[in-house]
């Protein structure tokens, strides 16, 4: 038993040398080539876009008086840091009477008649966005369906492009690198 355990470590020792010895490492090969250029874009801001159908809209009796409309949609990116230290700019799409779009920042005003005003605007939390829209008249009606851009800014990236004119989304996209 004794020549066995002894005959054992031998061949398992000779084994071993073998296995650690007999590789060696090669030369390492020239790098590659450089891969194409992907396309532009931004890890840290985020865009993307809401829509609220005509169904979506809730209609709630503002406290301070008259009616308004409201859709509540859930949005993950804009988490706690987001709202306690970042932005969240909210753009909606507006149509040109000659064809063609823009986006016009909330919070904003227009006038509907010589006698009504509507407002566009929006709160946040975690996780959630507030689209509201209401009618100095009190009486909003029926709404359409509207699309609008959200735009989520860390507060470093806030601090980097202190120079940009968030109310301005076509500024917002080239300083940002935003792609629709």
């Amino acid at each position: 038993m004794k020549t066995f355990n002894s005959t054992f470590v031998i061949i398992f020792t000779f084994i071993a040398s073998i296995s650690f010895t007999s590789c060696e490492k090669g030369d390492t090969g020239a790098p590659g080539p450089q891969g194409p250029i992907g396309p532009p874009g931004n890890v840290n801001v985020i865009s993307k876009t809401v829509t609220v159908s005509s169904g979506d809209w809730i209609s709630y009796s503002n406290p301070l008086g008259g009616n308004m409309k409201g859709s509540q949609k859930a949005v993950p990116e804009i988490t706690s840091s987001i709202v306690s230290t970042g932005a969240v700019m909210v753009y909606l799409r507006q149509s040109y009477n000659t064809g063609g779009y823009y986006y016009q920042a909330l919070p904003f005003n227009r006038v509907v008649d010589s006698n009504n005003m509507r407002s566009y605007h929006f709160s946040i939390s975690t996780n959630l966005l507030n689209l509201f829209i209401e009618e100095t008249d009190n009486n909003i009606g029926s709404l359409g369906s509207y699309t609008y851009k959200v735009v989520i800014i860390p507060a470093n990236r806030m601090a980097e492009n202190p120079d940009v004119n968030l109310l301005n989304y076509d500024e917002v996209k080239a300083s940002f690198n935003l792609v629709e």
